[in-house]
Order: C-alpha cells, then structure tokens, then sequence
C-alpha cells in the first residue's frame, strides 16, 4: 500500500500520524515479534513472513485500529506500565473498584467483545517484568484480590502476549458507569492523552506495606537511623579506595557519563561480576550527589534502579527492607560529612554553540527546520560526546529535538549521514538496550560570541532584510517573534 493510500485512511478514522505515533509509544513495548487474530472465532498466531517471525509496522497497527484484525505484542525484559486483565464476572465493579483504590487515576478499557476490562497503570520509568509481577502479586493478595486465570491476571508476562488497546470491541470506559466514552479510534486516542497519568514506582511500595515481609518499603528519609559511625566509615572508604573485590577498580577514577555507562555495563552483565552491590550503591550515592541532587532525589533514583534490574545478591534477596534501611543511612551520612571532608559536587553547566557553528549550519542547508534539528543535534553532542568524538542518538532525545516533527527518526539520521556530519561506527543488538553509536564529523569552535538558540545566531550573521529573503514568513516570523 502505497503512503497516499495510508494516509488517507488514517484521514478516514480521524487519525493522523502523530496520534498513531503516540499509541505506538504508550502501549507497543517490543515490536518483535507479535501475534495475530483475524477475528474473534479464530485463535491467536505469531506472524511469520517468509519463515522468520516478522516485526510489528505501523500498517498492521492501523489494521489492528480499523478492526480488520486484532494485533497482540510482547514486552520484552522491562515495563512502562502495569495492566490488570479483569475477565467478565458478576463482581467485576466491585474488584474494579478495589482495584482503583489502590492504583488511582487509572486507565480503564474495555479489552474486547467478552466486555473484559484492562487497567493500565503507567510508570515514569521503566521496571522489571518479572519484579513487578512478584510485587503486584502480593499486594493484591494482600488486599484480598484473588489472581488466576479467568478471574485477574497481571499484565505484562514475558512469556505472553497483551491485547493492544482500542481494536475491535475496546474502548476506553468510564470508571463508574462502565460505558464507553468515544464513538471512534481518533476520538479513544484524544482521550487517552488527555486522561493518561504516569505515576512514581514508589507509589506502588506505598501499597506494599500489608504485604508479606519480602516486600520492600520506603523508610521515611528523615526518621532516626542506627550504625552511622559504621555506615559513615564504610560510605567514605569507597570513595577513596575500592570497597568490593576487585582492588584498584577503574571506577575510582570514573566521573560523570564514563562512570554511568560502566554502571549500566554491570546491570547487564550482573552485579557479582563487576563488585559488590553495597560497593555500587556507595559509587551511585556519590554520583547523584556530585551533580547536586538532593537527598531525597538520590534516595527515589537509587531505590528505581534496585527495582528496575534482578540483583544476583543475596542480602537484597532475603531481606530488602534491610537494604533501603541501610541506603537511607548510607546517603544521610555522605550528604552530612563530604563538605567538612573536603569534598564538594562538580559544578553543573551546559556547553553552547557559537556564532560561527549558526554560519555552518545555515550552508549545510537551506531548509530552516533541518536548520534547526542540526543546532539541537549539536548542541545534543556537544554535552554528550566522549573524547574520541562518538555520541549515542538515542531515539527519544532525537524525536524531542524542536525540528522536523513530521520527519520520522531515521529521515532524520539519515539526512545527517547524507551531508556527511555524522558516521554509524557501531550497530547495538536488540538485547542491549543501546542506542546507535555515532562518530561526529564536526570540529567545534570556541573562538566566537555564544548563541543559545539558532534565532539568535540568524540574528547575528545576517541583516533582517536577509532573513526575509531567505526564508518563507511563517519562519521569518518565527526567527523574529521576539520583537527585534
């Protein structure tokens, strides 16, 4: 099918590509691979495209919308959202609203003609699969909420595939009355961006006081801690010497992005391999604290990576509570005593642009918008490249750059590598969760004024009158609306 012929039907279900896009990111989590239904009375299938298991595009999403065929996709390792499956049954508002009680602002859809419910619950960051289903488990046992197939099932599995929202029969409900509350898939789409909450995983520890003692909980930041001498000692010790097996390990001198990218190297490669996980902690703690974070910022960011990755140590297995207990001391004695040791955070700054990088934009091309994306890709660069010139673009930051909204992800890196400022010097599996790596083709210069924004560069190479010449009035206007 050719674009003109896709477009034209996302027109006709009053989609465009932008809404398409945002149900792609809000419920698709691993395109690779999915399953297929061609209609209610026949069974679920992986698709399959010349022998090999096919990845999910957007045309079969827009089918899958359109109610040609139902579209069911996996998770993969990692979660951005909780959704609880609630088959069809006589009491199935009154776990409803159990269930709304513990996780609120809720989105809550009808899953299929079976008039099943869904209840979405989204995250701010990713969390464990497998994690989520063990604490989710026990805290709705704990609340009385039986979990069996037929009954409540939680939602992701690896090893299953979830129903995407909005096919044929699904629509999004209003939590009391249980009607639906859109006539079409573009009106369903609006409302879920309109409705749509992303909550905090520590929201859902709060929950988790009245289950079993393995569930982990937040000791309140500022309540009295024991053994700080013994914390204080063994919290300043791995910031001088090594405290883990491994004796002159690199990340003692590691600052800053090195020392991040190695941590997410151990998270991979697991924990025992790489150092102790008190030894990692104490290296975070001092991390999030030498870029000026508070303690309670660093307390919720450590806490997220605990629940975010399977840890292989057996203290964190056994006894969790225990763990944050000592995390809280250990960060409460490291904000208190690195001043009077001598110890203060790298200061937090952010390198800009110069006059003279605006002027080699604007002859890289014509086009104001890809003027624009360049500047943000090298202002982008200019903060993250390493020593040797090579970036990762990760997909999200791309798709955030002001610029070329109607231009998808690879156009755009494309076009880049078109005019030779960019070069792929490495292509990362699917399994390790990495960006591309790319070498930047382009010699900063710091020998000229400073501009913050591509505006304001325009503004200083050329006369208005030039500007106006050069481009269309909506971008004159554009370049100008601060009144110069």
């Amino acid at each position: 099918m050719n674009r003109i012929s896709f477009d034209s039907q996302l027109k006709s279900h009053n989609l465009s590509r932008e809404d398409l896009s945002f149900f792609s990111a809000t419920f698709v989590q691993c395109r690779f691979p999915y399953n297929i239904k061609m209609d209610e009375n026949s069974g679920w299938l992986m698709r399959i495209f010349y022998g090999k298991r096919a990845a999910l595009d957007d045309y079969a999403i827009v089918r899958h919308l359109m109610g040609k065929h139902l579209v069911a996709t996996f998770p993969g390792p990692y979660t951005k959202y909780l959704c609880l499956d609630l088959d069809y049954s006589i009491d199935l508002k009154e776990t409803l609203d159990a269930i709304l009680r513990i996780f609120p602002k809720s989105l809550v859809t009808q899953s299929s003609m079976s008039e099943g419910i869904h209840v979405y619950h989204f995250f701010e960051s990713k969390i464990s699969v497998n994690k989520l289903q063990k604490l989710i488990n026990k805290i709705l046992d704990s609340r009385g909420i039986v979990v069996q197939p037929g009954y409540c099932e939680i939602f992701p599995q690896i090893n299953r595939a979830l129903r995407l929202p909005l096919g044929k029969g699904s629509y999004v409900l209003d939590e009391e009355t249980l009607s639906p509350l859109h006539q079409n898939v573009g009106e369903g789409i609006k409302l879920i961006k309109e409705k749509i909450t992303y909550h905090s995983i520590t929201e859902i520890l709060s929950h988790s006081k009245a289950g079993s003692k393995l569930t982990p909980s937040i000791p309140p930041l500022y309540e009295a801690v024991r053994n700080i001498a013994t914390l204080s000692n063994g919290i300043n010790d791995s910031m001088t010497t090594s405290n883990s097996r491994i004796p002159n390990h690199p990340w003692d001198k590691l600052r800053g992005r090195e020392f991040k990218d190695l941590i997410d190297q151990s998270l991979r490669s697991g924990i025992e391999e790489t150092g102790t996980r008190y030894f990692l902690q104490s290296k975070l703690i001092f991390y999030y604290w030498s870029l000026n974070y508070s303690k309670e910022q660093c307390y919720d960011l450590i806490l997220k990576w605990y629940l975010s990755h399977d840890h292989q140590s057996k203290d964190w297995k056994n006894n969790p509570d225990r763990v944050l207990r000592n995390l809280k001391s250990a960060i409460e004695c490291l904000y208190r005593n690195a001043q009077p040791k001598g110890h203060y955070p790298h200061p937090k700054y952010k390198k800009h642009l110069r006059v003279a990088d605006v002027r080699n934009i604007v002859q890289m091309t014509p086009d104001y918008r890809r003027q624009k994306f360049i500047f943000s890709l090298l202002a982008y660069a200019l903060n993250t490249k390493d020593l040797i010139a090579e970036f990762r673009l990760p997909k999200k930051a791309i798709i955030k750059f002001d610029a070329c909204s109607n231009t998808s992800y690879q156009e755009k890196i494309s076009f880049c590598e078109s005019i030779g400022l960019i070069t792929k010097i490495k292509e990362h599996s699917r399994e390790d969760h990495r960006a591309r790596t790319y070498r930047l083709n382009y010699e900063f210069l710091d020998d000229e004024e400073v501009v913050e924004t591509l505006e304001d560069g325009l503004k200083k190479i050329f006369k208005l009158r030039d500007l106006r010449k050069m481009y269309s009035r909506h971008y004159f206007h554009l370049i100008t609306k601060d009144g110069t």
